[in-house]
């Protein structure tokens, strides 16, 4: 496991991340992007479609892989916060204040 430290502009101190989960998490962002633009479903390449309800592509992979990834960050950053001593009670309403953000759309 690669660790890189990250100094954004205008930290105090540097962030430390798991590159491996930066780099699983693009590719499949990436891959997320080329399969909803793959052009008209009927001339792209099969393996860019969604399968039949029998069959199997690697587009099948994209929305399990993103969930997986998102298990994976929730379990490394909830054992970071245990890690400074943060209790349960502690951490929801920052869990809380992420979740609207991410289903409205919103910034705070």
């Amino acid at each position: 496991m690669s660790i890189a430290t990250a100094a954004p502009m205008f930290a105090t101190k540097p962030l430390t991340r798991l590159l491996s989960i930066d780099f699983f998490r693009g590719l499949t962002v990436a891959f997320m992007i080329l399969v909803n633009n793959n052009g008209n479903n009927d001339l792209a390449y099969r393996a860019l479609n969604h399968s039949t309800w029998n069959g199997f592509t690697p587009t099948d992979l994209v929305f399990p892989t993103f969930l997986f990834i998102m298990g994976i960050s929730m379990v490394l950053s909830f054992s970071a916060h245990r890690a400074k001593g943060t209790t349960n009670a502690e951490m929801f309403p920052g869990i809380l204040r992420r979740l609207s953000c991410s289903s409205f759309g919103d910034s705070l």
